[in-house]
């Protein structure tokens, strides 16, 4: 054999070995099959939505998900094989607890839609013991009841005793409520209940003095001068009512997982509602809108007021931009309770506009425990 034919058969042999080797490398990649679990997370009513929970496997965390804004969740992943496994939803003090059984983990496992409900013997719930001080407007215990929940009304008076007031996980004061008997020892117990005992409060519109009174940094209300001490609310109540609001959705969470969108409608169907002026440092802005208010109830100090005489104007109303409606903050840090203030009620809104802030609000029962 000639050496020129011995090298052209080496060769020859190289290139199908090559072909062979490549070929079988190819039909040995499998990909990984990812199963899927999904489902639906809704209140006890059945029908509210809970955005912004977190779903995930009981035995191993990091294996998890978010629900949507319509309650939807998707659990995806490699280890969802053959077998049961039991899940967890949870968002702020509610929490679910289901088994599921995956038949294929070719196909995806719908597990229908699953209510936090403490009366149901299929599945495991704990719910947050609720506590109201009712006032004269925003019955925020109405959507709590809507909710499926069950609240316990307390009083102003019952702020004497910390031991009572400890047992709840989060306490709302409704708007109109009494605050003229908020002594310092009832101050006190509020403030521990929040910063000590990790408990959360919920205040709206005329509420404010509460706020006010126990955190005056945290807001900065129309009408008051310095911000690092107290003082009255009374003056900051210059909105005017009758005017919808359009809202922008500053909070990522009620952007992405309770609304869906960016902005929102609100409806303030009262007018004397308190305005606030700015946040304070460590205070987050939840909605931001532009509305009117009476010009001639905002304090000689204010710039917006300085900027009106100046101009020589008589407008009976100003409209102030950009400024916060709703916030949240932590006074204790973030192991501690939450506070969200309103500077709208709830029980105008559907009327007049679209249920974005019922469905805020609700999202505030779920998210302050």
């Amino acid at each position: 054999m000639s050496k020129k034919l011995l090298l052209g058969l080496l060769l020859g042999l190289l290139v199908v070995g090559s072909l062979s080797l490549f070929g079988c490398s190819s039909a040995t990649q499998v990909s990984a099959t990812l199963g899927r679990i999904t489902g639906t997370i809704v209140a006890a009513d059945g029908t509210s939505p809970i955005g912004g929970a977190s779903v995930y496997l009981k035995t191993d965390s990091t294996k998890s998900t978010t629900t949507s804004y319509d309650g939807s969740f998707t659990l995806e992943g490699s280890w969802i094989i053959t077998g049961t496994y039991t899940l967890v939803a949870t968002k702020g003090g509610f929490t679910l607890e289901f088994s599921v059984t995956v038949a294929s983990s070719e196909a995806t496992t719908n597990v229908g839609t699953k209510e936090v409900d403490p009366t149901d013997p299929t599945v495991t719930v704990i719910v947050p013991d609720l506590a109201v001080i009712k006032g004269s407007w925003d019955y925020i215990e109405n959507i709590i009841t809507e909710l499926g929940y069950t609240y316990t009304t307390i009083t102003v008076s019952d702020l004497d005793n910390y031991a009572f007031i400890s047992t709840f996980e989060a306490i709302f004061i409704d708007c109109g409520t009494t605050y003229g008997s908020l002594t310092a020892s009832r101050e006190t117990n509020l403030r521990n209940f929040v910063e000590v005992a990790g408990g959360s409060l919920y205040a709206s519109d005329w509420a404010a003095e509460y706020v006010e009174r126990l955190w005056p940094t945290a807001i900065n209300f129309y009408g008051t001068v310095d911000p690092t001490t107290y003082e009255s609310t009374a003056t900051a109540k210059v909105g005017t009512g009758s005017q919808t609001v359009e809202a922008t959705v500053v909070d990522t969470t009620l952007r992405d997982y309770v609304l869906g969108k960016s902005t929102m409608s609100i409806f303030y169907d009262l007018s004397s509602w308190v305005v606030i002026s700015s946040e304070g440092t460590g205070t987050d802005v939840l909605l931001r809108g532009t509305f009117n208010t009476y010009a001639s109830g905002i304090n000689d100090l204010q710039t917006e007021r300085s900027n009106i005489r100046a101009a020589g104007l008589a407008a009976s109303t100003l409209s102030l931009a950009n400024k916060p409606l709703a916030v949240k903050f932590q006074p204790a840090g973030s192991t501690k309770g939450t506070v969200i203030y309103t500077t709208f009620h709830n029980e105008a809104q559907e009327e007049f506009v679209t249920n974005d802030v019922k469905n805020v609000l609700k999202d505030f029962i779920f998210t302050l425990n």
